[in-house]
């Protein structure tokens, strides 16, 4: 099973990151299983990562605010 973790664009899934996040959930989960975890901002999307992992994300995330 895989976690996958995302912040969608909330208008339109299949525009969130230019198409990768949907086109790559949508292709994983033709492979294998997927847990979805909608996150709801990038901070959440980075806590939720760590708890999964258990490595804390340490590095600049100022990107995925804008």
């Amino acid at each position: 099973m895989i976690h996958y973790v995302a912040r969608w664009n909330p208008k339109n899934e299949k525009n969130t990151w230019s198409g990768t996040t949907y086109f790559l959930y949508e292709a994983l989960k033709s492979k294998t299983t997927i847990d979805r975890i909608d996150a709801p901002s990038a901070s959440i999307a980075r806590k939720v990562i760590a708890k999964l992992t258990k490595i804390p994300l340490n590095y600049n995330y100022n990107y995925m605010n804008h």
